[in-house]
């Protein structure tokens, strides 16, 4: 159910440590004082800088102060931005994607919302400590963004990056479910726990249907928050299996909680999830039409396979 977004702003660098921006003695390196943002910040703000613009540590300056109210980014909130970046060698924008419902920052924009966890190092240090309503400028130094191989298209290795971002939303995870228990039906195949209490699998009962007919929704714990929404975003702990109780293809609950857009996953996913209140822990019995279908999924999930997944909610925005 992952799914990487390849876009400039929430790129997942391998590594941030071997190259450093620039060409040597005869670089010149500027600092965040050179850039003039004007304009406003209902839409997207007109930002000048010198070309070539190389920096050589990243720094940031918040631009305007929202009220200073709900939770401070931290390396685990889910933030939602609009945003404009550039190329410091060339001044060319980049990051726009609406195939990844990335577009241009304007007072009507949907803001993106990703884990601050997936962010390159320089916007995570741009973001963090900071409240929805703040706006700021990011420069970062080519060794914090796209080193050492650039992106492949606009941004070349060596490439300081300039960007200023708006904080729309932050959204702090649960750790866990958090809810009252609830009794899914015996014909349900129940979770197994490992004895940390970690899902591992499931183990079909005695009146387990072989097959799934229609989407089934079995809640193990409802949550205390709100119900979520058609289309938005999800960060979930979750571990999906071959139904009734076959090979667990993925999880994540011995890694980290991933976000998901419901409108990029299966139809059991966004039909199945919509309504559910964050903090529940949910199974999910989906058929095949509405998973990967005649398709498969890769080697791993076979042509017209019913599966089975365990999902915790633990934000929405």
């Amino acid at each position: 159910m992952r799914r990487r977004f390849a876009v400039l702003i929430v790129a997942l660098l391998a590594s941030t440590a071997a190259c450093s921006s620039g060409g040597g003695d005869s670089v010149k390196y500027r600092t965040i004082a050179a850039v003039a943002v004007s304009g406003g910040f209902d839409s997207a703000p007109k930002v000048d800088f010198p070309k070539p613009f190389t920096v050589k540590s990243t720094q940031r300056k918040v631009l305007h102060k929202g009220a200073g109210s709900g939770p401070t980014v931290t390396a685990k909130s889910i933030v939602g931005i609009k945003f404009v970046e550039y190329v410091g060698r060339d001044g060319v924008s980049v990051g726009n994607n609406t195939a990844n419902r990335i577009r241009p920052w304007t007072a009507t924009t949907a803001p993106y919302t990703f884990p601050v966890s997936s962010a390159i190092k320089g916007l995570r240090s741009g973001l963090l400590g900071l409240h929805a309503g703040d706006v700021v400028l990011v420069t970062m130094a080519a060794r914090d963004a796209f080193d050492p191989t650039g992106n492949g298209t606009t941004v070349a290795p060596g490439d300081s990056i300039v960007a200023v971002v708006k904080l729309v939303s932050v959204t702090s995870p649960l750790t866990g479910p958090q809810g009252k228990k609830v009794t899914a039906p015996a014909s349900v195949p129940g979770l197994v726990l490992s004895s940390a209490g970690v899902p591992t699998g499931f183990k079909k009962t005695a009146t387990t249907p072989p097959n799934v007919s229609t989407l089934g929704v079995h809640l193990l714990i409802k949550g205390n928050g709100a119900a979520v929404k058609p289309g938005q975003s999800l960060t979930v702990d979750y571990l999906g299996a071959l139904y009734p109780d076959g090979k667990v293809f993925d999880e994540s609950y011995t890694k980290q909680p991933v976000t998901v857009d419901l409108n990029h996953v299966i139809t059991g996913w966004s039909k199945g999830l919509v309504g559910q209140p964050v903090g529940s822990r949910v199974i999910l019995t989906i058929p095949s039409a509405l998973g990967y279908g005649k398709a498969g999924g890769g080697s791993t999930i076979p042509k017209n396979a019913d599966l089975i997944f365990v999902i915790d909610i633990l934000a929405a925005s």
